[in-house]
């Protein structure tokens, strides 16, 4: 080796061993591992019957919600804490290590040629999109994972079936499920806890884990769901259950609970931002302007509220259409052969990219108008709007609200439980339907709306580790907060003892109670509200 050579390899080897020691927690990071050491130490003395798989996601507001659920398995299953990922840097197995036992990195090079065999087999009969999102491998379902993660990530409206990128997705997705299938066939796993569930990484081994019966927790920092093989193996489908629910509570609590909803629902359409819009950053409700924004005519006026293309198209299961860009373009042959005035809505908090598609769409189906997505939906309906179409959007509840009829293109979207819309099953069902408007009648109950909103919005959990969930993610949303180290320190300033005990009791509650999703039944008694059935109490020394 010459000179040159060995100076360049050992500047290489300074330069990375710089990186690895500036590659330390930040200081909000190493506060939060403190306090971790301080809580759980002794918490955990039996790891001995198994392991649960705790999904590294470096969210800090996650990571916080992760500690306590995997630290509460980990002691009533007496087993070890294992950290699943795909690569993590020296300052997050630090942050880790400080509730978690032991670590689990995937590689697909153990079983890269059982992959490639099994994709050589599967992938020439996917055809069509629909081949694709409808695709099972031994009745496994992995094809809508692979089609949302392809669409999110390349930032496209739909997949290109025989795309390279396409291929390589699939082939990632199949490795997984290789891997978890062997994995869970060789470990004790006692349950899985992750993050999300939408794309592969995660998606697949929540679907092997309930394959497997074992339990699988979505744990959020506002959410904790238990997802086994009902609700569709996937979480935010506890609308299905919202009239079962409602239903439970008494007749007192019934009367509050529309009361306080009518109320949240007439500040939302005032445009005031309510509990539904946390994640919403533009909102965009609010009184007519007295500017009209629908044309003066005769016509039906129909408005479809767009959605975010690349948003998880399947999160809540298969819609009617395979993606919403194929859903448009469905609605643009209607369109021509109808006499209907068309708009369509810009979705408020769209990507940039989406506009452009939009005016194409409009271009190549020039019956659309665009409206621009801070026109208030207060004047659409003082424009005589007659319909409104989405596929699952909060449109559904809300213009139900303002007495005008809204037709969905899925049956796994939140109103479904209810027939204040219009959810037709099939797609020739959507057809028929949007070809005859003029015959569409609904009958819109304004107390089932109100009950909708109340399950939806209000009896929910949102604060079972914050003390105010709206509030901390309206402070550090704009920063990232909830992704970084800020979620950490804002834990800790509303932290105290007795708090700790009571989020661990609600934990308990909720994973006795073996329900699908944490609600404020399952709060411990300090934090319960009045009116429910009892939750099953927590037992012994938490």
């Amino acid at each position: 080796m010459t000179l040159r050579r060995i100076c360049e390899f050992l500047s290489a080897q300074r330069s990375g061993l710089q990186a690895f020691l500036k590659d330390v927690p930040d200081p909000e990071a190493r506060q939060f591992m403190a306090h971790n050491r301080r809580v759980w130490r002794g918490y955990r003395s039996d790891t001995s019957q198994g392991e649960i798989l705790i999904e590294a996601n470096r969210m800090g507001g996650c990571n916080t919600a992760l500690s306590y659920v995997a630290s509460y398995l980990g002691r009533a299953e007496r087993a070890k804490l294992v950290v699943f990922h795909k690569g993590l840097s020296r300052a997050d197995k630090t942050v880790y290590r400080s509730f978690a036992d032991s670590f689990h990195q995937y590689s697909a090079r153990a079983h890269e040629a059982e992959m490639e065999s099994l994709f050589q087999q599967i992938y020439p009969w996917i055809k069509t999109k629909r081949d694709l999102e409808e695709l099972r491998v031994d009745e496994f379902w992995i094809g809508d994972l692979v089609y949302d993660k392809y669409i999110r990530h390349r930032e496209v409206t739909t997949v290109d079936i025989g795309n390279a990128e396409l291929a390589a997705e699939l082939r990632e997705a199949l490795g997984y499920l290789i891997h978890w299938r062997k994995y869970f066939a060789s470990h004790r796993v006692k349950a899985v806890l992750v993050g999300h569930c939408v794309f592969p990484w995660a998606g697949v081994i929540t679907r092997v884990a309930v394959e497997a019966s074992v339990p699988v927790y979505l744990v959020q920092m506002n959410r904790l769901y238990y997802i086994d093989r009902s609700h569709n193996s996937r979480p935010y489908n506890e609308y299905v259950d919202h009239p079962r629910h409602f239903a439970r509570l008494s007749d007192e609590h019934q009367a509050r609970a529309r009361a306080e909803a009518r109320e949240r629902v007439a500040k939302r359409l005032r445009g005031e931002r309510d509990v539904g819009l946390h994640h919403l950053l533009n909102p965009t409700h609010g009184a007519a302007s007295g500017k009209r924004v629908l044309a003066e005519s005769p016509r039906m006026k129909v408005v479809v509220a767009s959605h975010c293309f690349s948003d998880d198209n399947h999160v809540y299961g298969n819609n009617l259409f395979p993606d919403f860009n194929e859903w448009l373009l469905f609605l643009g042959t209607i369109s021509e052969r109808t006499d209907y005035d068309w708009y369509i809505k810009l979705h408020p908090d769209r990507y940039p990219w989406e506009t452009k598609h939009i005016e194409a769409f409009v271009e190549r189906f020039p019956k659309f108008t665009i409206l621009p997505s801070d026109t208030p939906h207060g004047q659409i309906k003082a424009d005589g709007v007659s319909c409104v179409l989405t596929v699952y959007g909060t449109i559904g509840f809300e213009y139900a609200a303002m007495g005008i009829p809204v037709v969905t293109a899925s049956l796994w979207n939140p109103t479904v439980a209810y027939d204040f819309n219009v959810h037709p099953k099939t797609v020739a069902e959507y057809e028929r339907t949007l070809m005859n408007l003029g015959n569409l009648k609904v009958t819109i109950n304004l107390d089932r709306v109100y009950e909708y909103y109340y399950c939806q919005y209000i009896d929910v959990a949102d604060d079972w580790l914050y003390d105010d969930f709206g509030g901390v993610y309206g402070d550090l949303a704009a920063s990232q907060g909830v992704v970084g180290s800020r979620a950490y320190t804002r834990f800790l300033e509303e932290f105290t003892d007795e708090k700790h005990r009571s989020i661990l009791e609600t934990v308990e509650r909720f994973v006795r109670s073996g329900d699908y999703n944490l609600r404020p039944l399952h709060f411990s008694p300090a934090r319960a509200r009045s009116g429910y059935p009892a939750a099953p109490a927590a037992q012994g020394d938490l």
